[in-house]
């Protein structure tokens, strides 16, 4: 079988992040062929040479694009975007790809998604759903409408990307994959290595041994006239605590030059004694600074995800974050020097902050890849049911009997089908074999729970059955089996209330 092609084209630094365990789970998928492309920000060497690191890394690059226009200002990122558009699109004439996979919201990914979409390739789309309040939250909505099937970080992506009209059975939340990385950084999470001898970066050299902070502050799109003022608060709050600081560049977005301009006026001026820049690092060697860190201050994503996991304080300034959803380790505050400082100084003596999971608990790669290998149009995921039951809801009898029901149903329809069943009772697993040839089973509940990713319907209340697909994900049943499902509950009830036994 020809392995399915999947491009994945990455944009910028932090998308590198967010996508390096599914890149290396596509690689070493059987059934997939890994083409990545490496565009915008992501070749530039003022903002890090991301592509350095993906080389270093052992991936493959089918393609490079150079599409970055000078100004970081919204109409050279409109223009961009324009430029993106068309050279992306030669490339996936070239390529030919099965997929395409563009990630979160910058504004070179909807110039990947309208190349793709156009030319009628499979669009996925990766961390949609989530909300910032600025021109990201547009261009990613835009994104989760041309794509066909939709990869999120949390439950409450998801739930919103399916108000929006998508389909609930193409749309998986497997968490983030940066999360991925995280837990590696979580199980060994010392600083091996000195930040400063490792990437140089400039100005003073600071004593981090004894504790620091880090600093990751974007300009925001739609405030980009203010991006100088505001990083300038955030600098003089920084550098009046002296607290030894890490700070690394902005990302190429209108006000990106403002924010440069910030920073090196005030590095000349003030000169700082704690403070020392970086514009770029290896994604594992960031994250074992962030999880060593006392605290991240600024606007970035990653104190929204990935530190919440590794139990990060953070201090998110201003609006680019606005409304995502977030863990209890973030305080939020707006650019006022004083209130940095405090919202600072309260961040890194709490005590309280633990790891949670809001945006995935670290094995989303495979995920990912999995189901990348799944059929990409309705008629052929229809071809693909099992019942799916979460053992503290029904007892297993009874899982068995309407399983058993189930096939039954099935079987008089004569489709071609795969089922995934969870039991570990033998003898009715040979039963249900007996009857259905083709079918492909899971012998424990603790399988398919690792899997789950949405929650049965309390029988009380409205009734949804889900299921299984080939890949262990879930995928809503079509409507006739989630009837046959609930009218076998149902005759299992009475006849249990007839024998004497209430359920």
């Amino acid at each position: 079988m020809t392995p399915r092609k999947i491009c994945v084209v990455v944009t910028a630094r932090p998308s590198y992040s967010r996508v390096k365990t599914v890149l290396t789970a596509i690689k070493n998928h059987p059934k997939l062929e890994l083409q990545l492309v490496i565009a915008g920000s992501a070749l530039l060497g003022r903002y890090g040479n991301a592509v350095d690191f993906i080389e270093k890394d052992g991936f493959e690059i089918a393609e490079k694009v150079f599409m970055i226009l000078e100004g970081e200002n919204p109409t050279a990122m409109a223009k961009t975007t324009g430029l993106g558009v068309m050279e992306l699109s030669n490339v996936f004439y070239k390529l030919q790809p099965d997929a395409v996979i563009t990630i979160a919201d910058r504004f070179e990914t909807i110039a990947t998604s309208i190349a793709a979409s156009y030319q009628n390739i499979a669009l996925v789309h990766l961390q949609g759903g989530e909300v910032t309040g600025n021109i990201d939250e547009k261009v990613r909505h835009a994104n989760t409408k041309l794509a066909d099937i939709h990869i999120v970080a949390s439950e409450d992506a998801r739930t919103r990307v399916i108000k929006m009209g998508e389909a609930p059975d193409k749309v998986f939340n497997t968490g983030c994959p940066s999360i991925d990385i995280a837990r590696e950084i979580k199980a060994s999470s010392s600083l091996d290595f000195n930040p400063i001898d490792k990437y140089g970066g400039v100005g003073k050299v600071i004593n981090w041994k004894d504790g620091y902070i880090v600093v990751m502050q974007h300009p925001v799109t739609t405030e980009y006239n203010s991006a100088k003022e505001d990083v300038l608060k955030t600098l003089e709050a920084v550098n009046e605590l002296n607290i030894p600081t890490f700070w690394f560049w902005p990302n190429v977005d209108a006000g990106s030059d403002g924010t440069s301009n910030g920073i090196r006026t005030f590095r000349e001026v003030h000169q700082p004694e704690n403070i020392h820049f970086f514009k770029n690092m290896e994604p594992t060697d960031f994250l074992k600074l962030l999880a060593n860190s006392n605290c991240l201050i600024g606007n970035s994503s990653v104190g929204i995800r990935e530190c919440a996991y590794l139990a990060v304080p953070v201090v998110n300034i201003g609006t680019r974050q606005n409304r995502r959803q977030r863990a209890s380790n973030v305080t939020d505050v707006m650019y006022h020097k004083e209130d940095i400082k405090r919202a600072i100084n309260e961040r890194i003596t709490a005590k309280s902050i633990v790891s949670e999971t809001i945006y995935g608990d670290g094995n989303s790669g495979d995920k990912i890849a999995d189901i990348l290998d799944l059929p990409f149009d309705n008629k052929e995921f229809d071809l693909i049911t099992a019942w799916d039951v979460l053992e503290h809801l029904l007892p297993e009898h009874l899982f068995q009997y309407i399983t058993v029901q189930l096939v039954v149903g099935v079987l008089q329809q004569r489709p071609s089908m795969v089922f995934l069943l969870a039991c570990d009772d033998p003898l009715f697993l040979n039963y249900v074999s007996f009857y259905f040839k083709s079918i492909n089973i899971y012998p424990s509940y603790k399988i398919v729970r690792q899997y789950l990713f949405y929650k049965l319907i309390p029988i009380k209340g409205q009734h949804h059955l889900y299921c299984l697909n080939k890949s262990g994900f879930a995928v809503k049943c079509v409507d006739f089996y989630r009837l046959h499902a609930y009218n076998a509950l149902l005759s299992y009830k009475r006849a249990d209330q007839e024998g004497g036994r209430v359920f």
